[in-house]
């Protein structure tokens, strides 16, 4: 196909309605596409509406599975379709009200595929050959980056909008110098209406929506982290275990008890089978203000439920893990028919959240309680 030739001008549309700028803008911030479907562009509309659909559910079905990646490239995609939907409708609203011609493609279109599909957008503009060497470079890179190292992935972003920059340029450039591109308005320079106010506030709508991607990106990093906890550091020498990865440290008191890692949010389970006591550290995902210490603590009792326990809570109160502040929670319970006394104490910092399991026998209480009591005045985590 002949690169110019899509930048034809294509403007002889049936006539089409100047709607309100806040409107287009409100629209189109509630349901990408719609703002364009207003304004004549039912096909492209349809499209960014329709678009959300697989990346939505993607989204869904790689955090109910725990893929905290693909979570996060289904939201990075979702951001720049809204971002894209908002700035392009407002901008092509201005165009029409003030009687421009307007590329199809689109610089900005081609901008947005490069955005969304690394070197896409070359392909439009028919620079075959970049595209093709910026999406083998970068997919994979970008794919293996995403969600393991934050610095490392803002600073691919920042390459994928510099070529996102360059192909816009290039379309302009070829559209602008094109043999075939005709301006419809040739008699006099079209007048340049847009409130000043518009490209900073776009710039505000787009930081946000970057701003709520890379907070994602936060929580899928520590989800990481929390899903596989690093043990290529720890040491475990009874009757002590560290872990420098997380500024660990856990003593307990009594000689006897076995260190071992069963799963793979667990810093350490401890055990000590002649006197019938377990104790566990994990790991969490935390958003600091959605879930209190409280819930975490009845949350790992409801774990504990899943896997046969029939548990019942007794009192709740306050607690700290080394220094941070946290919650204890009691309760008893029966497992394998026999009596569990089991606490939990949990605390959070950042967006991990700790969570201390020690149960132990009925007989075996005044023991279990020592250990546990030496433990916390011991126990250190970063």
């Amino acid at each position: 196909m002949d690169s110019v030739n899509l930048f034809e001008s294509k403007q002889i549309r049936r006539p089409v309605r100047v709607t309100s700028l806040w409107l287009i803008m409100l629209t189109s911030l509630i349901l990408p596409g719609l703002g364009h479907w207003l304004l004549g562009r039912g096909r492209l509309g349809l499209c960014l509406m329709l678009s959300l659909i697989p990346l939505q559910a993607g989204a869904l079905a790689a955090g109910y599975f725990q893929l905290p990646h693909l979570v996060w490239l289904a939201t990075r995609l979702i951001a720049i379709v809204f971002c894209y939907a908002v700035i392009d409708a407002s901008l092509t609203r201005c165009e029409i009200a003030d009687r421009r011609p307007q590329a199809d493609p689109s610089a900005r279109f081609v901008a947005f595929l490069n955005l969304c599909f690394y070197g896409a957008g070359y392909w439009m503009i028919d620079l075959k050959v970049p595209a093709i060497a910026v999406i083998l470079l970068a997919l994979p890179l970008h794919g293996w980056i995403a969600g393991n190292n934050l610095l490392l992935t803002i600073l691919v972003e920042v390459v994928v909008a510099l070529w996102a920059v360059h192909g816009m340029y290039e379309a302009n450039r070829r559209g602008q110098t094109g043999p075939t591109r005709k301006l419809q308005f040739a008699t006099s320079k079209p007048a340049d209406t847009t409130p000043s106010w518009l490209i900073p506030g776009l710039t505000a709508h787009t930081g946000l929506m970057v701003g709520l991607v890379l907070a994602t990106l936060g929580l899928g990093t520590v989800v990481m982290e929390t899903m596989q906890v690093d043990q290529s550091t720890a040491v475990s020498v009874e009757p002590y275990y560290k872990n420098p990865a997380y500024g660990v440290n856990v003593e307990m008191n009594a000689p006897g008890w076995t260190f071992r890692t069963a799963a793979d949010n667990e810093l350490v389970v401890a055990q000590h089978l002649s006197e019938d006591s377990i104790m566990r550290l994990s790991m969490q995902p935390r958003l600091p203000g959605i879930m209190s210490n409280e819930d975490f603590a009845f949350a790992a009792l409801a774990e504990a439920s899943a896997r046969g326990y029939n548990v019942t809570p007794h009192k709740s109160e306050t607690r700290s893990i080394s220094s941070l502040e946290g919650q204890h929670l009691t309760a008893s319970a029966i497992y394998r028919n026999e009596v569990r006394e089991i606490n939990v104490i949990t605390a959070g910092k950042g967006m991990r959240q700790y969570v201390l399991w020690f149960e132990w026998g009925i007989d075996h209480e005044r023991f279990a309680r020592r250990e546990m009591e030496y433990l916390l005045t011991r126990m250190e985590v970063d």
